[in-house]
């Protein structure tokens, strides 16, 4: 074997690594990871519902595309962790909400997608109240 083929053997050995690397990290979120999406859709769907109030369109789109994918990841997460089926059902419903939301203030409707922000924002609480441990 001579010096160029043994750089290129290493090199790929170097690149097969980074990529089950990155592919574990992608598939394997953590609690952690999902604690920081509660935070940030909580986060977002106050500020939605300001976006919402003001007519400020583009940002409230913007901010339930993001609470959109928010649950979205938190539904992989649920599947990835064979979580009961209500969690992962909870997580579809939050980002078909989230949808209606950017749907809604497309067309200009905006008390539908105030509606919709409402709706994530009781079932945050909903959720909550029955999973959340005590602190």
């Amino acid at each position: 074997m001579n010096l160029k083929t043994g750089k290129n053997i290493c090199l790929f050995a170097a690149l097969a690594l980074l990529m089950m690397s990155a592919m574990q990290s992608t598939l394997a979120a953590s609690m952690l990871d999902f604690d920081i999406w509660m935070r940030k859709v909580d986060k977002k769907i106050v500020e939605v519902q300001k976006r919402i109030s003001l007519k400020e369109d583009a940002a409230a789109i913007q901010s339930a595309e993001e609470i959109e994918d928010l649950y979205l990841k938190m539904e992989n997460y649920f599947i990835q962790i064979k979580h009961p089926d209500e969690a992962v059902q909870m997580s579809r419903d939050g980002k078909d909400a989230a949808a209606i939301i950017s749907a809604s203030v497309r067309d200009q409707d905006y008390e539908k997608g105030a509606m919709a922000a409402v709706s994530i924002a009781r079932a945050c609480s909903a959720c909550h109240d029955s999973y959340r441990p005590f602190k």
